[in-house]
């Protein structure tokens, strides 16, 4: 995903996901993270496995 093929409104929900999901706290301010991910272009990688091997906790 990113902000050539994806609307700019669910780019900008997901990369804000991927953030939470990355860390334990909100960015202290989504505007500038936001403009920060377009500046540089941000893309998302989704990657779905077919099988997962060994203990999952």
């Amino acid at each position: 995903m990113d902000y050539r093929n994806t609307d700019p409104e669910k780019m900008r929900v997901e990369l804000r996901e991927v953030f939470r999901a990355c860390g334990d706290k909100d960015h202290p301010d989504w505007e500038e993270y936001d403009q920060a991910m377009v500046e540089q272009d941000a893309v998302i990688v989704l990657v779905k496995p077919d099988r997962v091997y060994g203990k999952l906790q």
